[in-house]
């Protein structure tokens, strides 16, 4: 290994069996054919702004981006931004305790549902655990 620094991405490669990637859903299947796209140029002050997610290298890329997406979608239809939990998708991903996180996986989490994010975390694993524990805490406080 030479004196480079490597770069480790928390996005996994898809380890399932090629049976069940069989399965999944291909885009001519869903999609008859793309809307042609028309390009308007707007200026910054115009573009619609969200929040930013930071992992602050804790591997859990691939659950940011599907939490911030989940809110995007909700805010094209209901015109309200809610923030979802990216800490709720990826302390269930099905590689645990390992870092990173396939993006099948992270689909099939939202699937089963999610909780809204209740606090503000840009954090390391090790935040990103005390989080899940005071949510789960305080899930079963409510419970109680």
């Amino acid at each position: 290994m030479n004196n480079e620094e490597q770069f480790l991405s928390g996005a996994l490669i898809d380890v399932r069996p090629e049976e069940e990637k069989e399965k999944d859903y291909h885009f001519d299947e869903i999609v008859a054919a793309a809307n042609p796209v028309n390009w308007v140029e707007k200026p910054q002050s115009a573009w619609r702004k969200f929040p930013i997610f930071n992992q602050d290298g804790s591997g859990s890329c691939v659950a940011q981006t599907l939490a911030k997406l989940l809110g995007i979608l909700y805010w094209l239809k209901n015109q309200m931004y809610v923030h979802f939990s990216a800490t709720h998708i990826y302390q269930r991903r099905s590689n645990k305790p390992s870092g990173g996180m396939a993006g099948v996986d992270a689909f099939n989490i939202a699937r089963k549902g999610i909780s809204r994010q209740r606090t503000s975390i840009n954090a390391d694993q090790t935040n990103l655990r005390a989080a899940w524990l005071a949510w789960t805490l305080s899930t079963s406080r409510e419970k109680a």
